[in-house]
């Protein structure tokens, strides 16, 4: 069969319409889903992994919910990467993922072929369309009009394509296309799951295909099994330059289907003699096709399940945690001499002050602009800049219990009152770096609420908040950069008359803003607490700069 007769019998325009409104429809699902949930599935695959088979179970559910296991494998990466869940809890979330794909195939096998698509798609399409225009006020009805146009779109791709391919079989002889193995139909499977990021889609082209009789059954499993492969491809790229935590929940995903892949395709000519003995006719195979994808993920599941604290285990060994050195200057320093103990010690909480900017910025900025302001780092910064804030707040913990240590065993020893009095100053710093960014931390909530409410009064709030924030930071890394001595007083009165006035215009602003309802009322005490924070974390910050500065200062004049 030539490549030109296969292009003027196949209607490619309709297929790609079909394949897009179809990926369409899987965005306005996911989309509206997670937009009504909000914070709600995060929560509940906070709180239902705690065990492998709840673990399993969740990542199952709500993959089948969302339809995007990418999805829920990025969701698992990220509370794993905060040590929120466990590595082997996070594994049975992704495990689980696998599973929930199947209910893409079931909904295919079940609607997308028995009955007449156009009844039901057009309505839900029709009814989705006016409820997203008529109720866009209501954020709530909104996006259940986009969820229902979502489903009606889904079906409608995959009308189209399948009207696409029944319309290519009924003008070419399908014995003239030839069977060049299952192996070829895996790497299919694998490579547009991958480009294509989402394994419902391939999987629904597979089932079209089976349905129009371009593929047989066997090809088909084989098909599923490389889009399982293919499905974890995506994630390997993510975890590129991460965490060893990451990667092993990313290679956990790779081996299991990696090797679940492997078995089930040895047994798939038992399948096709199977399905021969039986003479199963090809209406039931398409829901045959259903089962053997769920089978195939749940014997996977059933093998792996047992061991995976062994499983973890290995994966813990394949990337080990790198030993991570929390005080640069302490090390090497014996806390019995104070002539070199309190330098090394002012020099690491200075140290700690850069990362607490660090820390608060990826809070209050995001990664994105956290990144261009922070275009210099001193030499001693010494963490990887791709940490989440969850990870940098850990190390300031661990590297505040260091200058904590030192400081006391220094203490020990026979000091006068000049350095014990510098020694106070310095932890008293340490202490309040840490408060400040623990106070940054409380905002995490009311800040993602905030970003999510879709409301223009509080992100004109949120962006003034920002450029606050980035306002009182440029001056005092400004001057880091030149030459590290930072002239706190100044700033700090500067940034106090400067917060007296910013106060009095947020009231002001607040007060007109409900008169007129600009923004609903539940959100009142949020914008109060968020700015709250932010100032109480300054404050601290600024405390932790006096003490260093007057150090700065006795020390240079002992000189």
């Amino acid at each position: 069969m030539t490549f030109e007769l296969f292009w003027e019998n196949f209607d490619q325009w309709k297929f790609l319409a079909g394949l897009g409104i179809f990926l369409f429809g899987m965005f306005l699902i996911e989309e509206s889903i997670r937009k009504l949930s909000g914070k709600a599935f995060r929560r509940f695959l906070q709180i239902a992994t705690n065990g492998r088979i709840k673990s399993i179970l969740s990542g199952a559910a709500t993959t089948a919910i969302l339809q995007s296991s990418f999805a829920v494998s990025l969701m698992a990466l990220a509370f794993v990467g905060a040590r929120v869940i466990t590595m082997e809890n996070a594994i049975g979330v992704v495990l689980g993922s696998n599973l929930g794909t199947t209910a893409t195939t079931w909904i295919v096998a079940t609607v997308g072929f028995k009955v007449n698509i156009e009844s039901f798609a057009l309505p839900m399409i029709g009814i989705g369309g006016l409820g997203t225009i008529l109720l866009g006020k209501s954020e709530k009805y909104s996006n259940i009009a986009k969820l229902i146009s979502g489903f009606g779109f889904l079906f409608m791709g995959l009308d189209y394509m399948k009207i696409s391919v029944t319309d290519f079989t009924d003008k070419i002889d399908l014995a003239l296309i030839p069977n060049y193995g299952n192996i070829i139909y895996l790497l299919i499977g694998a490579l547009i799951t991958a480009m294509m990021m989402s394994s419902s889609a391939s999987l629904a082209i597979a089932m079209t295909t089976f349905h129009a009789g371009i593929t047989d059954f066997t090809a088909t499993c084989a098909f599923f099994i490389g889009a399982n492969i293919g499905n974890v491809l995506p994630l390997i790229l993510t975890s590129i330059g991460g965490t060893s935590i990451r990667k092993r929940v990313v290679a956990g995903h790779f081996f299991f289907n990696m090797i679940t892949g492997v078995i089930t395709f040895t047994f798939l000519p038992l399948v096709t003699v199977f399905v021969d003995l039986n003479s199963v006719d090809r209406g039931s195979q398409v829901q045959g096709l259903a089962i053997f994808h769920t089978i195939f993920n749940a014997t996977g599941i059933l093998l792996f399940a047992p061991f995976l604290n062994y499983f973890t285990a290995f994966l813990n060994k394949l990337f080990p945690e790198k030993k991570i050195v929390y005080a640069v200057y302490l090390n090497n320093t014996a806390p019995i001499y104070p002539e070199a103990g309190i330098p090394s010690l002012r020099k690491e909480v200075q140290r700690m002050l850069f990362i607490v900017f660090y820390h608060n910025s990826l809070i209050v900025l995001g990664q994105e602009k956290t990144k261009k302001i922070f275009s210099f780092f001193p030499s001693d910064f010494n963490i990887d800049q791709n940490l989440t804030h969850n990870e940098v707040y850990s190390y300031l913990k661990l590297l505040q219990v260091a200058v904590y240590s030192f400081s006391s065993k220094m203490q020990e020893h026979e000091l006068s009152p000049q350095e014990s009095d510098l020694i106070q100053k310095i932890s008293h710093a340490s202490q309040s770096l840490l408060y400040s960014a623990k106070y940054a931390t409380y905002i995490l909530e009311d800040w993602e609420e905030m970003n999510e409410s879709d409301n223009k009064f509080i992100e004109s709030e949120i962006e003034s908040l920002q450029e606050y924030y980035t306002k009182v930071l440029q001056p005092i890394l400004t001057h880091w950069q030149v030459d590290e001595n930072l002239p706190v007083s100044q700033l700090y009165l500067e940034e106090g008359e400067a917060r007296s006035d910013r106060q009095n215009k947020f009231t002001k602003r607040m007060s007109l803003a409900i008169s007129k309802k600009s923004f609903p009322k539940s959100y009142f005490t949020t914008l109060l607490n968020t700015q709250r924070a932010i100032y109480q974390s300054y404050d601290h910050l600024f405390s932790a700069l006096q003490n260093l500065f007057s150090v700065e200062q006795e020390i240079h004049s002992g000189n």
